[in-house]
């Protein structure tokens, strides 16, 4: 950041999640004060409850921690301390991709996955220790102020409701981070498209115990297009008996598990699909949808 605190009074941020929250950091650098209204209950740090990839594993790159490390420089190290796993993904994962098994060598292409919930709670610490951050948790967004409820005046405001009382708030700037869809269309006038594109992807996650002293970490299969749509690996996250298998498919026509066990059959790395046969499941398959 080049500006320094205070060229700004307040700046109001509308969602609470991941964005929200690196907003939240990144503003309260050189914003006087910022406040976060969040619609949903903190759990141990995290709003990610109840969202359908919550357990999904999320996976740092190195470019996108590098960004990370720039706004919560000690970042990996309490990532780290809380179970997150670093690998080398060229030379610990078994990755199958253009007919064949890559060869495996030492690089410096090292990632870093966790959680869900372990990445929210460690961004939870950052916003916590903040002192010019307000987090409003369980209070609902309900409209914009503005001039005469015109929105394409300048937004001087919003209305949000917590514990069945409304009041308003105001700031000089609003962050939309919330991907509220009945939000975002608030903010548009009649006159401007909104433009939509099906993309068809789902993916799939599953939760299992390790099943023996054989280590299936990185078992990976990638998608070829055209014609091999779907795509799978085997992954690990902070707690060490667990593997969580992610799955993914474009344009399948199944559905349920139907569709899971399609994919399974059609990845060119069968060690994905006998993984899942030896495995005991720890939780139902959870689906994520992008439409």
């Amino acid at each position: 950041m080049d500006r320094k605190k205070g060229e700004m009074d307040k700046l109001i941020i509308i969602g609470g999640g991941f964005s929200g929250k690196l907003v939240a950091i990144a503003a309260a650098q050189f914003v006087k004060e910022v406040i976060v209204v969040e619609k949903k209950e903190i759990v141990n740090g995290n709003t990610s409850i109840d969202v359908e990839q919550k357990d999904h594993v999320h996976i740092l790159l190195k470019r996108g921690l590098n960004e990370l490390v720039k706004l919560c420089p000690d970042i990996k190290e309490r990532l780290r301390s809380k179970g997150a796993v670093e690998y080398d993904m060229k030379k610990n994962f078994h990755w199958w991709h253009y007919g064949g098994e890559k060869i495996r060598v030492d690089s410096d292409f090292f990632i870093l996955q966790q959680s869900r919930k372990l990445l929210e709670d460690v961004l939870m610490e950052y916003v916590n220790e903040s002192p010019n951050i307000t987090y409003y948790c369980k209070t609902k967004f309900i409209e914009f102020l503005t001039p005469k409820n015109n929105l394409e005046q300048k937004i001087k405001g919003i209305t949000v409701q917590k514990d069945n009382k409304r009041f308003d708030l105001s700031a000089d700037a609003f962050v939309l981070a919330c991907g509220s869809p009945e939000i975002t269309h608030k903010l548009f006038s009649k006159k401007t498209p909104i433009v939509c594109k099906k993309i068809n992807l789902c993916y799939y996650s599953r939760n299992y115990k390790m099943i023996d002293s054989v280590d299936w970490f990185g078992c990976a299969s990638s998608p070829l297009f055209p014609n091999q749509t779907q795509g799978g690996v085997i992954l690990k996250t902070e707690n060490p008996e667990e593997y969580i298998v992610t799955l993914s498919a474009y344009n399948h026509k199944q559905s349920g598990e139907n569709r899971i066990y399609s994919i399974l059959e059609e990845l060119p790395n069968k060690k994905i699909k006998e993984f899942i046969e030896k495995a005991t499941p720890m939780t139902e398959w959870q689906v994520f949808s992008i439409r």
